[in-house]
């Protein structure tokens, strides 16, 4: 397997690979602490659609400058001030939004299934006092009502 190590920029129009791998080992990093929930700044980010200046092509994707404002660790500027939105970064800080609005979500399933219960325990006793009542209230006071008892 050949490698390319630079530390500087490659600037190309169009990459194909079959893997981008970034370096995650625990090692190389230090004073980590876990991600904020950052799902209320994911919310103002809005995607868009456009064309690039210099090929025309259509794309999809984000403006720095408004990824920036919300969730600065995700966007690096070069010595020329254009700006790069590290996708991975991205990726980490919507996976942690994901998470967080899936325990929201499995709370809220939670709540509904006590609330089903709590319905399907008012039913059953509605459903007891409208026979009492058919059964033995009503008769008891039509019986009374004409002198039955």
């Amino acid at each position: 397997m050949s490698s390319l190590l630079t530390a500087g920029r490659i600037v190309c129009d169009h990459i194909q690979y079959e893997a981008a791998l970034q370096l995650s080992d625990p090692r190389l990093k230090r004073d980590t602490v876990l991600l904020s929930d950052c799902t209320a700044d994911l919310m103002q980010v809005s995607p868009v659609e456009f064309n690039w200046k210099h090929s025309g092509r259509r794309a999809v994707g984000f403006l720095a400058d408004e990824i920036q404002r919300y969730v600065p660790a995700c966007v690096r500027e070069d010595d020329k001030g254009v700006k790069m939105i590290d996708e991975s970064a991205l990726v980490a800080v919507v996976f942690q939004a994901l998470k967080k609005n899936y325990h929201k979500v499995a709370e809220l399933d939670s709540q509904v299934q006590r609330m089903r219960i709590m319905i399907a325990g008012l039913s059953f006793a509605i459903l007891f006092g409208v026979l009492w009542y058919v059964a033995v209230a009503a008769p008891t006071a039509a019986a009374a009502s004409h002198g039955g008892l």
